[in-house]
């Protein structure tokens, strides 16, 4: 159903730790991850997306060939940054046809610091240690402080019908414009909008009424919840990524499968922007 199937990059969070609201925060067998890759390289799907905080996700990886492949992946970086940590930590990842180093916690760093890193990390792209550099972020507002500097090749964000900050302000077409790589995540909302409003943990309880009209929106328009997610993403021309996490090799066919033709109606999610929700590491879900 992603109509431009070269840019699905596989999200591995679940090939190397128990990830996920809808799988049941469970991990992926290899045999499956197995089916996953060669699949992936059978339909031309040519980058995965990874993080060195995704438990054995790495270690996993490394036991497939995927010299063809672009990886992404994503490094959490403290106040001070030891270049020698981090390359030690790229030679044990395997090969890549060319990888993407992004900070992970770039919302957890103050300006000058995420400045002193994006620098460092530019450093290592020059010795040829990684390709190019740049954000996972969860807010486009942090983007704000670092215009002029042009230190990233990369932005990482959320990107689904209820949350769309990066297109209602503006970043989007502003970061397309410059030429910035333009990956995007959480297209199903980890999950939550696949799911039963009666089987979300008690910590969405304070948003039932936009689960409300959601699930009332997929009943009068006799949609799916996966397919209107998926064609929402399909309408934003701009993405150059689209990160996917799977389950099963079963469902990555289903992400590619020809549908018949049919015009979809889009949510309107009235530029919704609560962080307490749209945020997962505010999520409180004991």
């Amino acid at each position: 159903m992603i109509k431009e199937t070269q840019k699905i990059c596989i999200g591995t969070a679940n090939f190397g730790l128990a990830y996920g609201l809808s799988n049941k925060y469970r991990q992926l067998q290899l045999s499956e991850v197995d089916r996953i890759i060669e699949l992936a390289k059978t339909v031309g799907i040519t980058s995965v997306d990874s993080a060195f905080n995704y438990g054995s996700s790495h270690s996993v990886l490394k036991k497939f060939d995927l010299s063809k492949f672009e990886l992404i992946t994503k490094i959490k970086i403290g106040n001070s940054f030891n270049p020698t940590h981090v390359i030690k930590d790229l030679e044990k990842i395997g090969q890549y046809k060319t990888i993407t180093l992004l900070i992970h916690n770039a919302y957890e760093l103050n300006l000058e610091t995420l400045r002193r890193n994006l620098y460092e990390l530019q450093k290592l792209k020059d010795q040829k240690f990684i390709d190019k550099i740049g954000l996972s972020i969860y807010e486009p507002e942090i983007l704000e402080p670092l215009e002029g500097i042009g230190l990233y090749d990369s932005i990482q964000f959320p990107l689904n019908v209820f949350d769309q900050r990066i297109v209602d302000t503006g970043w989007l077409q502003k970061l397309k414009g410059r030429g910035v790589e333009l990956i995007a995540r959480s297209i199903f909302f980890q999950g939550v909008l696949l799911m039963p409003i009666y089987s979300l943990p008690n910590y969405f309880n304070r948003w039932q009424y936009l689960f409300e009209r959601w699930m009332n929106f997929l009943k009068e328009t006799k949609q799916s919840p996966y397919e209107t997610a998926v064609e929402f993403i399909n309408n934003v021309k701009e993405l150059d990524k689209i990160v996917v996490g799977l389950d099963t090799a079963t469902q990555l066919r289903q992400l590619i499968s020809k549908k018949e033709k049919r015009k979809y109606k889009k949510f309107d999610a009235n530029n919704f922007k609560d962080p307490n929700l749209l945020n997962p590491y505010l999520w409180d879900l004991r």
